[in-house]
């Protein structure tokens, strides 16, 4: 009898777990998340990570399934348009996404708590990308200046030539300018990747990488709205990058104020360095977020996406949210005023004003103070606690 209840108990779990896992397959369904996630290698890419972070302890069985669902998915969804190699990409995207169904199945199922604690950044994730959409929308909406001008006229100053001339080595390759859009869209994945590193391998957390994730992108994109500019390739078409205008004659393009200000600074590289900051416990994943801090540089540049003085203001932008969410809270300061300079800067000067001692000084302060600070207060030395 008890044998029977149990057995009764546990089929019903079964269904509802599938029950809630079709369901939120077929959400994904009706909302085209799952069409958009073969249009849009950024989301597919996410949803990548999201396989990694759902299947991390999954079976071979389990991930095959995964694979061959999504294979089956990509086959069955509508779409039109595909990026470069789009159905790779969007297969990997597609199993992810039934990784994460299926990590809801196996919560549902079982009731243990720790996949339900991998179920709730899963979703904040998913959210977040959502918010950040719309709040471009709304900086485009709400933003009636670019201030792509003045950072120009800062990067002719101190970096004359150096961001054109990725873009030079990228556009005339079909090859580099895949693989330059496949890293510009890897960094919500690669994000979601390190995560799960925290998530499996620690513990105990030595920071919150979550709520720094949140508050990067939150105080990062509020910053838009602050200094609103969206890159050479916008402000200046196709001039970017073989014939970019003298500083003094430069005219913004007529359609600039319908691309959205997502330039200053730029949050790919600051992600990117945070990244590569918080990895330094596993080795090979240390490595490997070095090499994506670096190619991620090459891509912010060579796609004209960035001025070199995004990436700059970047550093001390993410080193001074780094220490933030460290118990060298006070170590912040420093930083912070670099950043906040920085904006003064791009905001009261006329262009081409700023003086060139200040911007050296500028630029090799936030270079090298965030660094000592950074390596003074020991978080360069963390290692992973045992277990």
């Amino acid at each position: 009898m008890l044998q029977r209840q149990s057995t009764l108990r546990l089929s019903i779990r079964n269904v509802a777990g599938a029950a809630v896992a079709l369901a939120v397959l077929a959400g994904a369904w009706r909302s085209h998340y799952l069409a958009t996630m073969q249009g849009n290698p950024t989301a597919a890419l996410q949803s990548v990570g999201l396989g990694v972070l759902c299947l991390w302890t999954a079976s071979r069985l389990q991930l095959g399934f995964c694979l061959v669902v999504g294979l089956a998915l990509r086959l069955l969804v509508p779409v039109e348009v595909l990026y470069y190699p789009g159905s790779v990409i969007a297969v990997l995207g597609l199993s992810g996404f039934c990784g994460f169904c299926l990590l809801v199945y196996r919560a549902v199922t079982t009731g243990n708590r720790e996949l339900f604690r991998v179920i709730l950044p899963a979703l904040i994730f998913l959210a977040l990308s959502v918010m950040l959409a719309d709040l471009l929308k709304l900086a485009i909406q709400r933003t009636t200046h670019r201030y792509d001008l003045e950072i120009y006229a800062m990067d002719n100053a101190t970096w004359n030539g150096f961001g054109p001339f990725f873009g030079r080595l990228i556009v005339p390759h079909p090859w580099a300018a895949n693989v330059e859009e496949i890293v510009y869209a890897a960094l919500p994945g690669v994000m979601i990747l390190v995560f799960a590193f925290y998530t499996y391998r620690r513990r105990n957390f030595a920071i919150d990488l979550l709520g720094l994730y949140l508050t990067m992108a939150i105080s990062g994109f509020l910053l838009y709205f602050v200094a609103p500019a969206c890159g050479p390739i916008y402000a200046f078409g196709s001039s970017f990058p073989f014939s970019l205008p003298p500083v003094r004659t430069a005219k913004l393009a007529n359609d600039i104020l319908q691309h959205a200000p997502n330039a200053m600074p730029s949050l790919h590289f600051a992600n990117a360095l945070i990244l590569y900051l918080n990895s330094k416990p596993w080795r090979s994943l240390h490595i490997f977020t070095l090499a994506f801090m670096i190619l991620t540089a090459v891509a912010t540049l060579g796609s004209g996406e960035h001025y070199v003085t995004d990436l700059v203001v970047a550093v001390p932008f993410a080193v001074a949210l780094q220490l933030l969410f460290s118990s060298y809270r006070f170590a912040a300061a420093l930083p912070t005023l670099l950043v906040s300079i920085w904006f003064l800067a791009i905001t009261k000067a006329g262009v081409g004003d700023t003086p060139h001692w200040m911007l050296w000084t500028l630029t090799l302060g936030s270079l090298a103070c965030p660094v000592l600070l950074y390596r003074r207060s020991g978080l360069a030395s963390v290692h992973p606690p045992s277990r």
